[in-house]
């Protein structure tokens, strides 16, 4: 009872707090109020995690609460030396919503596809309840890493098998451990993606609203992006994606509304957008140079009529970066010395060796990624295999003759083959945004296109030039094609579709033609639920090869392993034989599943050995206190199982050994 009270009395100091900033900059507008309210929470919980985690009390809630308080404390200080500005209360951020609500959902089609949006968000969070995380990103960094920080009390560099551990970024990880850290498990670890699913909604919104779009239509961009298959899974995960999209949604929102409505706070909260931002997932700074593109013209535009605005960005972004993003880099700088982790690494990620590699890149890896990008997620079978023979013939015939072959191996990822009859499965890290949200995407980016150019129209130039300078750095960036790269667009697709402008004319052709998309969104919504391989809710004829049995009715390691199925038995047999109080060592190879065997309640010590040659070392086991060894490796450490330590599990690479005293 305890923990869930200082969970409520934590979660209303960050609520209470961001109320009192939002009142100290003068952000009035209930959009505005609710996307910098998401804004400030987050960067509370980056700032507390930071201080505990530095100070070696990563784990405990009360230094939380009392950080917390005391944020309050110094924020409330500073709004009653201002005179007290009026708080946002409940009547003014609802009201208005209200409004817009009576307003917008006279549309009957918009409020069929609202209600069953409702519908699938409702079901997501019904999945975060039910489902412990199993993504295979979750189980070999974001979730492992919290659980190496638990144990050791901090985030500070730390041994591993997986440096990825310590040079990945932090924000979003603070966001999970902060649930875990209250709740003492990992109920509420995708929470964070959930939350950022919806802001980046409303960002679109907004967006689409500072860009002269109707309530209506802006209204049906914000839902079709939550139609959107690789959306509506990834929210029910512990992945990054949706987190960053909704940081640089709103970085862009406050941008253009500060520059439009002349206020200069809203300036300060979209540099504290983009530093969380860069703080989260490195493709930020993909982003980052149309971003700055886009503060530029913004400037040059409107420099008269607010003047010392692009000074201020300038200021408050080194200061926020310093101290919301780039915590990271300087543990990066300080234990590798390299601001994206060890030297060479963002090399050792790319495919190309030389000028002429990255025209060959562009060439195959463009095509490539257009291919995926028609993408048949949602579909139930067969149409699904018809959906992709057709595009397959339709890219053959048109390549084959310029002698382009995208199924040759080179700049592919370790590991992958690029195939045209390659069935992709319907998971959160395969899928993309299913057949009408391919259409959607590719008519908003040449209405901003054209609209941009005709109006000369700041805002829509500068999000295209952020998605194509976007789509380039992908291309030259990323270690080359992979099926897994759908979920990486997120960032720039939240801008993108608030360039849509979809009709609300009462004409019986654009009438049907809304009512037709509302229907596809709405079955691709319902089938992508049904479908999902990664979450199966329900065994159905020719479903998928992945979905054998539904959800509810696995234990914790048969859910975690719904997409691994080699692993359940592993996992099964070895926590088994696990005592409560067991100190555990893992010599693994990177990618070796590690998370499951920290339990529900990360009560399981678990000490790497790394390097691997240390599982030889009796006396360094001894000095560990390390019961038994989980032993995953290609490497061949020894011949004879040595005398100090008994084999009591072995299949395939998967060993479990006891430490003799």
């Amino acid at each position: 009872m305890l923990p869930i009270l200082l969970f409520i009395v934590s979660a209303s100091l960050i609520l209470i707090t961001s109320l009192h900033l939002c009142a100290l900059l003068k952000i009035q507008s209930p959009l505005s109020i609710i996307l910098a309210t998401f804004l400030f929470s987050v960067s509370n919980i980056v700032l507390t995690c930071s201080i505990a985690g530095a100070f070696h009390q990563l784990k405990s809630s009360y230094l939380y609460v009392l950080l917390h308080a005391a944020l309050f404390l110094v924020t409330r200080l500073f709004w009653k030396r201002d005179h007290s500005p009026a708080l946002p209360t409940l009547k003014q951020v609802w009201l208005p919503i209200k409004q817009f609500f009576q307003r917008t959902f006279q549309a009957r089609e918009l409020t069929i596809l609202f209600a069953v949006v409702c519908l699938s968000i409702l079901f997501q969070l019904i999945l975060i309840f039910v489902m412990p995380p199993n993504t295979h990103d979750s189980m070999t960094t974001h979730l492992s890493r919290i659980g190496y920080w638990l144990q050791n009390g901090s985030y500070l560099p730390f041994n591993t098998h997986n440096i990825k551990d310590i040079y990945y970024p932090l924000n979003p990880a603070f966001q999970v451990l902060w649930t875990i850290v209250f709740l003492g498990n990992d109920t509420l670890a995708e929470s964070s993606q959930f939350i950022a699913m919806l802001v980046c909604a409303i960002a679109i919104y907004g967006i689409s609203r500072l860009m002269d779009r109707s309530e209506k239509s802006a209204s049906f961009n914000a839902l079709l992006f939550l139609s959107f298959p690789v959306v509506a899974m990834q929210a029910t995960t512990t992945q990054t994606d949706l987190f960053v999209a909704a940081m640089i949604a709103c970085a862009f929102y406050f941008l253009a509304s500060g520059f439009q409505q002349k206020q200069k706070s809203s300036l300060v909260v979209s540099s504290l957008a983009i530093a969380l931002a860069i703080g989260s997932k490195q493709t930020a700074f993909f982003v980052l140079p149309g971003y700055l593109i886009l503060c530029l013209f913004l400037w040059l535009k409107n420099r008269k009529s607010v003047p010392g605005a692009m000074r201020l960005l300038l200021i408050t972004a080194v200061l926020f970066f310093l101290i919301f993003g780039g915590l990271t880099y300087f543990i990066n700088l300080s234990y590798f010395h390299g601001f994206f982790g060890p030297p060479g690494s963002v090399e050792a990620e790319t495919k190309i060796s030389s000028s002429k590699d990255i025209v060959e890149v562009l060439r195959l890896n463009s095509l490539r990624l257009a291919y995926n990008s028609i993408d048949p997620s949602g579909l139930a079978s067969p149409w699904k295999n018809y959906f992709i023979k057709a595009k397959a013939r339709v890219f053959e015939g048109i390549l084959d003759p310029l002698h382009l072959d995208l199924e040759a191996d080179r700049f592919v990822a370790a590991g992958h083959a690029f195939q045209y009859l390659y069935v992709p499965h319907l998971t959160e890290d395969e899928a993309w945004y299913g057949p009408p949200g391919t259409l959607l995407l590719l008519v908003a980016f040449f209405q901003g296109l054209i609209e941009g150019i005709k109006k000369k129209d700041t805002l829509r130039s500068g999000i295209v030039v952020t998605f194509l300078i976007y789509v380039l750095c992908i291309l030259l960036f990323r270690p080359g094609w992979d099926p897994f790269q759908g979920r990486y667009f997120l960032s720039v697709v939240v801008l993108v579709i608030a360039l849509l402008d979809i009709s609300c004319s009462k004409r019986t052709f654009q009438t049907v033609l809304r009512y037709l998309l509302v229907l596809a969104a709405s079955a691709i919504i319902v089938t992508t639920h049904l479908f999902n391989e990664g979450k199966p809710v329900a065994v159905i004829e020719n479903n998928p090869s992945l979905i054998r049995e539904s959800i509810w009715k696995m234990d914790r390691i048969e859910k975690m392993t719904v997409q691994n199925r080699s692993l359940r038995d592993p996992l099964k047999s070895i926590s088994s034989y696990l005592p409560d109080d067991a100190v555990l060592g893992l010599c693994i190879d990177v990618g070796i599943w590690d998370y499951p065997f920290f339990r529900e309640d990360f009560s399981q010590k678990i000490i790497p050995v790394f390097p691997k040659e240390l599982v030889l070392d009796k006396g360094w086991l001894h000095e560990n206190r390390i019961d038994f060894i989980v032993m995953n490796t290609t490497e061949n450490l020894y011949q004879k199982t040595p005398d100090f330590l008994t084999v009591l599990y072995d299949y395939e690479h998967w060993k479990l050994l006891q430490v003799n005293q």
